[in-house]
């Protein structure tokens, strides 16, 4: 099995976030119509700009963006859909071998020694240790590595055990 090059993986990840956003959006779309998230009223949006330009420290700015957002129910579903999201991919790698994104450009994660769909576990340990964790703490080196090993393993594929291949070159 041949390893799936850098940019296919990168054009694959657009199409995860823009299937991800449009979902998102229509199901913000319903809670705002339900009454349950609302957006922010111009008079918050200004408070929030208000304390930046009146030196206000960064604590303050964080603390009252984080009441707004809370009272506005936006901090509990962007919670709930950054959840949703590695439920969703983590079942969607251990479930297909793929996220939506991958599966239509012809590209599978596999484990390494069984050459399998991984387990949920590894798809965990690749989507939750490896990227939310591990890539910002390598400052996105972890992810730039896959384009230039011969590989094509990123820091997350070494975490998991996993690599991405074309399915049509099997």
């Amino acid at each position: 099995m041949k390893p799936a090059g850098f940019w296919i993986r990168v054009l694959a990840a657009i199409i995860d976030v823009i299937i991800f956003a449009l979902v998102k959006g229509a199901i913000n779309f319903l809670l705002m119509f339900a009454g349950i998230v609302r957006d922010l009223s111009p008079q918050e949006e200004k408070l929030i700009q208000e304390m930046a330009q009146n030196g206000a420290t960064p604590a303050e700015i964080i603390g009252a963006t984080l009441r707004i957002y809370s009272e506005s129910g936006m901090f509990i579903t962007g919670g709930l859909f950054l959840v949703a999201g590695y439920v969703v991919t983590i079942l969607f790698i251990s479930l297909k071998g793929g996220t939506p994104g991958k599966l239509a450009l012809g590209l599978q994660v596999r484990d390494v020694k069984s050459g399998k769909i991984p387990t949920i576990w590894s798809a965990f340990l690749r989507e939750v240790v490896g990227k939310a964790f591990l890539f910002p703490l390598t400052l996105g080196i972890g992810l730039v590595i896959t384009a230039f090993t011969e590989k094509k393993r990123g820091i997350h594929d070494y975490v998991s055990g996993t690599r991405v291949v074309k399915l049509d070159d099997e």
